[in-house]
């Protein structure tokens, strides 16, 4: 069978997994290829998502005034204090040595940045104070805006460790996938080798994978919200579905080809 035919096979009604069931190949190569299919529709969105927030960052950033931090000290080219101040957060920098740490008071989130001090508040309340001269890198508004707009590469990156990971998942799903094919075969009377669960059940996850790479919010990480609850849910109600009606389709083509042996032995 091509790809194409599997693809429809698996994915176009069930009478498919008759065939399926019989063909020599595992199906775990038929998934490492659908599984990249769809994880680089998703890279490709996420990447597209990520450089126009990133782009918007950094029009942001380039509004600021210029800045150099070297040798733990920074230089700011502005009047100060220069301050950014919303209901409830504060930053200010201050290279003066006339601004302390106590302009931060009274509010919930915030920051002094002053030529080799950074002081901020802590979500348990209370201000750290960092020394930067503990940092060994130089940096300038100019070098920060090339950085954020080179952050996109590192998605491809990350999705090529996740699809390692994701394959791996695939076979446990299958294997999954394969236990309920033998209680399927057991409260039917039927016999169900692990084998072919393991089989089938890699072509049942081929919706349900396309679906959780493809489109936006689909998740299968239980109980992180209710999207993600019926998400999962949904996920291996789709496999199982699949599974279940692929492994009737292929006894019931096994059956009939019995019945045509048994009707063209015996006229």
């Amino acid at each position: 069978m091509s790809f194409l035919e599997r693809i429809q096979a698996a994915t176009l009604g069930f009478n498919g997994y008759a065939r399926l069931g019989r063909d020599n190949a595992s199906g775990f190569g038929f998934m490492a290829v659908i599984l990249l299919i769809a994880m680089t529709i998703s890279c490709i969105w996420s990447t597209i998502q990520f450089t126009r927030g990133m782009g918007a960052a950094s029009d942001e950033l380039a509004g600021i005034p210029d800045f150099t931090f070297s040798n733990g000290q920074v230089e700011f080219k502005e009047q100060m204090p220069y301050q950014v101040k919303t209901d409830d957060t504060l930053i200010v920098i201050d290279t003066t040595g006339q601004t302390g740490p106590e302009v931060l008071n009274g509010y919930r989130s915030g920051m002094l940045i002053t030529r080799d001090r950074l002081y901020q508040i802590q979500p348990t309340g209370g201000i750290q104070e960092v020394d930067l001269s503990t940092i060994p890198f130089t940096l300038s508004k100019d070098s920060v805006i090339g950085f954020i707009q080179k952050l996109w590469i590192f998605i491809p990156i990350g999705y090529l460790f996740m699809y390692a990971f994701q394959l791996g998942f695939k076979a446990l799903d299958a294997c999954i996938l394969g236990l309920v094919g033998l209680i399927y075969g057991s409260s039917t009377g039927r016999r169900v080798d692990f084998g072919l669960g393991f089989k089938l059940g890699l072509y049942a996850v081929t919706i349900p994978t396309l679906l959780q790479w493809i489109i936006p919010g689909w998740s299968t990480v239980p109980f992180s919200s209710a999207k993600g609850t019926m998400g999962f849910l949904g996920w291996w109600a789709i496999a199982i579905l699949y599974l279940i009606m692929g492994l009737q389709a292929y006894f019931k083509n096994q059956d009939d080809q019995m019945q045509g042996g048994y009707y063209a032995g015996n006229p």
